[in-house]
């Protein structure tokens, strides 16, 4: 991160705008990949996998820590960090409020979220 900053910064660019990662545990990939029948391994609000979204929380967290210090190093710039964890987050913790809803496996419910499709348990529904 460090390394582009600062070549970008280096070019002329002054206002930098950084997104942090998704909650992965929610993807319909690792859903997918990592599938296992211990419910204490998925969250009971989302029916996201608990592990690849801690994962996606601490590296945001690291993130924002080098952003900042970015910014002090490079104070005529702005460095701001986008938050897409709890923005997507929103879309598992509410979906109907948010996108289109199609039952086709019993035990699976299907999202389509911008073109993505998303595959969750059906833990709680």
């Amino acid at each position: 991160m460090n390394n582009m900053v600062q070549e970008l910064f280096n070019l002329g660019a002054r206002t930098f705008l950084v997104p942090g990662k998704f909650p992965t545990g929610c993807s319909a990939a690792y859903l997918t990949r990592f599938r296992t029948t211990d419910m204490k391994d998925y969250d009971a609000l989302t029916g996201c996998l608990k592990w690849p979204n801690e994962f996606s929380q601490y590296h945001n967290e690291q993130l924002q820590t080098e952003l900042n210090r970015l910014q002090k190093l490079y104070p005529i710039a702005t460095i701001r960090y986008t938050d897409y964890y709890d923005i997507v987050l929103h879309f598992y913790l509410e979906p109907t409020k948010y996108v289109a809803l199609s039952y086709s496996v019993p035990l699976t419910n299907i999202y389509t979220v911008l073109s993505q499709l998303f595959i969750l348990p059906n833990l709680l529904f």
